[in-house]
């Protein structure tokens, strides 16, 4: 398939995930938190390109999603932290596809990691937003509700790459 297509494809994925994110699963009336799609949709392209890519498309996402109302907070920590999950996604591929389990296990961890990168950063940078108090049951109810999130959402980005970008048949050098 041509580069271009797969390019307008993955961005057509990251801007419904974004819309989803703040349309439908933000005003999901959970306890204690709600899912990050973005960041499931941004794991489950870093397992599948290299780290620089999957880096980019973890920026794009988390500013697509810090620019789209009602964004709450500082403008780029949503980007920061999906530059870094993005780039850990690509870089841990391998270790992260061993398991059945080790991708949503990679949510769990992300998730709370992105909570508390942007808990931390928010709180040094001022923004009022922020309530470390409620900080651990943020970050669990999250990484919970994502890892539950991403066992629907991770193999169905999974056959749409499959489909978009299927494996490079190996050459034999003779």
């Amino acid at each position: 398939m041509m580069a271009w297509i797969r390019r307008i494809i993955t961005a057509a994925v990251v801007v419904l995930a974004v819309a989803a994110q703040t349309s439908v699963v933000s005003r999901w009336n959970l306890p204690g938190a709600t899912p990050d799609l973005v960041l499931v949709v941004v794991i489950a392209f870093g397992m599948r390109h290299q780290p620089a890519r999957a880096s980019m498309l973890g920026f794009a996402a988390g500013l697509l999603l810090d620019a789209t109302p009602p964004s709450v907070g500082l403008m780029g920590l949503s980007a920061l932290t999906l530059t870094i999950v993005g780039y850990l996604a690509a870089q841990l591929r391998t270790d992260i596809s061993r398991s059945p389990f080790g991708p949503l296990l990679f949510v769990a961890a992300a998730a709370i990691g992105s909570i508390v990168i942007r808990a931390l950063l928010g709180s040094l940078l001022g923004d009022p937003e922020v309530a470390l108090y409620r900080l651990p049951v943020v970050a669990l109810a999250t990484a919970v509700y994502s890892t539950l999130l991403g066992a629907v959402a991770i193999p169905i980005v999974r056959w749409l790459l499959s489909y978009l970008m299927p494996a490079p048949t190996e050459y034999v050098h003779r």
